[in-house]
């Protein structure tokens, strides 16, 4: 299956932030992407933001496991064949989404899946 992933400009910044203080790795990266694409609705379903999923994800040079690890929040759109990744923090940062941040992002999904 190909599968073409795109990050948004917050995704990149703070997951160089996260490479830069060794929470994130391009390792990392690489197989979150490969989970991804094994089985696209690996995430939960994020409720309130039309179709985001969440997705947890160890660090391997920490080794703390998926509970400290980062959570990753994509838009998976296979007719297009395109995975949006929108958000990535560690969970030592927030554990989840805040009321504001669902409705921010609910708005993204709803632009995304109107593009052509």
């Amino acid at each position: 299956m190909r599968r073409l992933f795109v990050e948004s400009r917050g995704f990149s910044e703070d997951r160089r932030r996260l490479e830069r203080v060794r929470e994130f790795s391009h390792d990392d990266m690489v197989a979150l992407e490969q989970r991804i694409l094994a089985d696209p609705e690996v995430g939960d379903l994020v409720p309130g933001t039309g179709g985001l999923r969440k997705v947890r994800a160890a660090q391997s040079e920490v080794r703390r496991g998926k509970r400290g690890g980062v959570r990753v929040y994509y838009l998976d759109l296979p007719r297009r064949g395109v995975t949006h990744l929108v958000a990535i923090f560690g969970k030592r940062e927030k554990s989840d989404l805040s009321r504001a941040e669902r409705q921010a992002v609910a708005a993204l999904v709803r632009q995304l899946k109107e593009e052509p």
